[in-house]
């Protein structure tokens, strides 16, 4: 089976992304890494009108860190972010999660925004943004805005279905505070269950007299 025809517009960055989205409608599809979009077309179980292809946007790709936090852009490839020393040293739970997304091939096309965006209740990415706290960015013609993962996610999918609504990058702060980071993938009656743990543990204020506050 083929894709069903579509219009196909290329995006040079995150503003024309956001524009080009605006201006498709509610009928328009990000392509990314297409791992998971580009088979649903195959089947047409995806039949959008328009398809955006983000991949010329590079102000959608990388990995910085701030003030506020370690942001992976959404169009950061899982294989990159995978290598990062950045990512290594500060959200090692990150780095973990990413061994077990798909495979090695599938790693080196997939985005960590378009497995953010799926949400897939199985998925690694999702659940490990979530308890990471980690805040989505979301620009619109509107502007930009911080969402916590925890937030993003809904009982019947994703709040991401405004039009010309994209995720521009992921923002996780691991950096003031000491973490243990454990990652657990456990198989119950077939179901992936994913766990990601983040126990924080806060170095504790000594008074003169030597005991904790």
């Amino acid at each position: 089976m083929k894709a069903a025809p579509f219009d196909y517009l290329e995006a040079y960055s995150a503003d024309d992304a956001v524009h080009l989205m605006h201006e498709s409608g509610a009928d328009a599809a990000i392509l990314a890494g297409g791992q998971t979009l580009m088979p649903l077309l195959a089947l047409r179980m995806a039949t959008p009108s328009v398809l955006v292809d983000i991949n010329p946007a590079k102000d959608m790709v990388g990995i910085t860190r701030g003030d506020h936090g370690i942001r992976v852009g959404a169009r950061t490839r899982q294989a990159a972010a995978k290598r990062d020393p950045v990512i290594a040293q500060h959200l090692p739970v990150l780095t973990e999660a990413l061994t077990h997304v798909g495979h090695h091939q599938t790693r080196s096309r997939g985005t960590i925004g378009g497995s953010t965006a799926l949400g897939e209740p199985a998925a690694e990415l999702p659940a490990t943004a979530v308890a990471l706290g980690a805040l989505v960015e979301l620009r619109s013609k509107r502007g930009t805005r911080l969402v916590p993962a925890r937030d993003f996610y809904t009982a019947d999918g994703i709040k991401n279905t405004v039009i010309g609504l994209l995720i521009f990058g992921v923002l996780s702060n691991g950096l003031n505070q000491l973490q243990l980071d454990i990652y657990v993938r456990l198989w119950v009656r077939g179901i992936i269950l994913l766990i990601a743990l983040i126990i924080n543990i806060y170095a504790l204020k000594l008074r003169d007299t030597g005991a904790a506050e």
